[in-house]
């Protein structure tokens, strides 16, 4: 080949690999979450093998509970039990050793409320005394399931950072670096186990929390519309935050109290949908509609009279708990998508798979001498409406939002007096923006002068002359130093290795390198740029087009320029270039 790409090279490889050390940390962190967890679940466990003994409740109400930075309702109780002929109190309700033991506070009241229903003061109730220590007991048990559940999550995060992290074997002389594709051999079989792997991982878990943060409050807010319409009065109106990691967040804490059925019930549920604003302004609007001592309306439950809300309608936002899910759908699906295409055969995009592309080998018939007839219009890709409306579509969306977050923020300014920002709402606008302006520019596109060529036959033959055509739509004005050229260039598809935070790892690469370039006699007055005619020799003596496995030999005319206002234009129309005729 004229290129002189040699495609069986590869670079040197050091016969230390540190395949041993990198799986050796990873177990050893899988372990150390595991055995983390475990130790808390054989505590849980311990629990259900405590002594059941019957109780009487001394006492039992709902109080404010401080901590964590946060409001929340938490539910006092003091019983007596007997042990061994004597008598015992306690008020523990639940044995703290777990992970995940069960809550004794909660933010939401009516959570509160249906436990103190449990345990009214002068009840029977059963509680959990430790064999060996009597003063050590429990209302409530810890669920093991959360326990499970984070072991299976530990295994899984241990075996996605064993498949994708871990570098391979180093190579052997029965095992080369560059291993052999056999024809029958799906080259892509890795990928496509990968791409599943990662889908089992995202998808369920993305379902989950759109279950849990989306579908869930949707179902609540079209179940409620069946319960009643009750008076209410707002006892508290009160700002509740939380700081994280990412700065602090808000949420309305509206304690109103309600009859029904002859009976009076507390609770604070806003809306079902549990979210969480960055803003106070935002939260301190909502809090001006629902003033201490206002008379208004909640809706209750028919079915538990201690579950109320005071907005029943289902609102979206731009918020963690509504993009978290969607984008884990999202990927999972396209991972998804991509395991069943390449398990199929179907052309996948080389960008999706992180490396070059890797086609099945189509070689053209060399042993045709004559070229096809028949005139043929080649086009530039990015004159397409499809890809100008999917640009504008996403130039509205992303402008949109970018226009909304600092609508927002002025009208929080103009409110509060203070420029209130966070990070995660800087990420999410910064993100859009960058976003918009790269589906302008994408749009921007469709307006800039394209070109395209007039063949009249839609194969050519080496040493053969043509004539060729083009024209050029648009504000040909615009344009500068534009050139016309026809170019050969080999491509070859290759093993590369290149070291990594945890070792050296193996992908594909496209190596490409220009064997013949001949600039085209073309005009470049604006009166005859738009359209004309050249005439073309075609070399001698060279490779024809070749579309191999891993070699590929491409023939094609590049258009380059410079655009005023615009991206510079280069276009490649490829050609279909024969053996020289006999």
């Amino acid at each position: 080949m004229q290129a002189g790409i040699d495609p069986a090279r590869a670079p040197a490889r050091s016969p230390r690999s540190n395949r041993t050390v990198v799986l050796w940390i990873i177990t050893a962190g899988a372990l150390l979450l595991a055995g983390f967890v475990g130790t808390h679940l054989f505590q849980t466990l311990a629990t259900y093998r405590w002594q059941k003994t019957e109780c009487t409740i001394l006492s039992s109400r709902i109080t404010d509970y401080r901590g964590d930075n946060r409001k929340a309702y938490m539910l006092e109780v003091r019983y007596e039990y007997n042990v061994g002929g004597k008598t015992f109190q306690s008020t523990s309700y639940n044995d703290t050793h777990g992970l995940a033991g069960s809550p004794q506070n909660w933010n939401d009241y009516s959570d509160a409320a249906r436990a103190l229903e449990r345990y009214p003061a002068g009840s029977r109730a059963v509680c959990f005394v430790h064999p060996s220590d009597p003063t050590r007991t429990a209302l409530a048990r810890a669920d093991i399931w959360v326990h499970l559940f984070m072991l299976g999550l530990t295994f899984m995060l241990w075996l996605m950072l064993k498949v994708f992290y871990v570098p391979g074997k180093p190579p052997t002389p029965e095992c080369p670096a560059i291993p052999i594709i056999r024809p029958k051999a799906n080259p892509r079989l890795k990928e496509a186990n990968q791409s599943a792997f990662v889908a089992l991982i995202t998808l369920p878990m993305g379902l989950f929390i759109g279950w849990w943060c989306i579908a869930k409050p949707l179902a609540d807010s079209r179940k409620a519309r069946g319960w009643v319409e009750t008076p209410c009065t707002i006892l508290s109106s009160e700002l509740r935050s939380s700081h994280t990691r990412f700065g602090p967040t808000y949420s309305p804490n509206i304690l109103f109290a309600y009859e029904f059925g002859g009976r009076e019930f507390r609770a604070n549920k806003f809306e079902f949908s549990d979210d969480l604003e960055t803003k106070a302004a935002g939260v301190q609007r909502t809090l001006a509609k629902y003033p201490v001592a206002q008379k208004t309306v909640c809706f209750v439950n028919p079915a538990d009279p201690t579950d109320a809300v005071l907005d029943r309608g289902f609102k979206l936002s731009f918020s963690l708990t509504i993009l978290v899910p969607l984008f884990m759908i999202f990927a999972g699906t396209m991972f998804l998508g991509i395991a069943v295409a390449l398990r199929l055969g179907v052309a996948v995009p080389a960008w999706l798979l992180g490396h070059a592309k890797l086609e099945p080998a189509a070689p053209l018939p060399h042993h045709t001498t004559q070229a096809e007839a028949g005139p043929v219009t080649l086009r530039a890709k990015t004159a397409s409406k499809a890809r100008m409306l999917a640009s504008a579509a996403g130039m509205v969306i992303c402008f949109g939002f970018v226009g909304y977050m600092l609508w927002d923020t002025a009208r929080d300014w103009r409110q509060t007096g203070e420029l209130e920002f966070s990070i995660l709402n800087l990420f999410y606008t910064c993100l859009a923006g960058v976003f918009g302006l790269a589906a302008l520019t994408e749009w921007w596109k469709f307006f800039s002068p394209q070109p395209a060529l007039h063949l009249n036959q839609p194969t050519l033959a080496l040493g053969s002359e043509i004539d060729l055509a083009w024209t050029i739509s648009g504000n040909v004005t615009r344009l500068r130093d534009v050139t016309f050229s026809l170019e050969g260039r080999e491509e070859v598809i290759r093993n590369e290795e290149e070291m990594t935070a945890v070792g050296r790892q193996q992908k594909l690469v496209t190596l490409k390198q220009i064997f013949h370039n001949q600039p085209l006699a073309v005009p470049t007055e604006e009166e005859t740029l738009r359209s004309g005619t050249v005439r073309v020799q075609l070399p001698t003596g060279l490779m024809p087009t070749f579309d191999g496995h891993r070699n590929k030999i491409i023939w094609s005319v590049a258009v380059r320029g410079d655009v005023r206002y615009g991206s510079k234009m280069d276009h490649e129309f490829r050609l279909r270039v024969l053996p020289m005729e006999a």
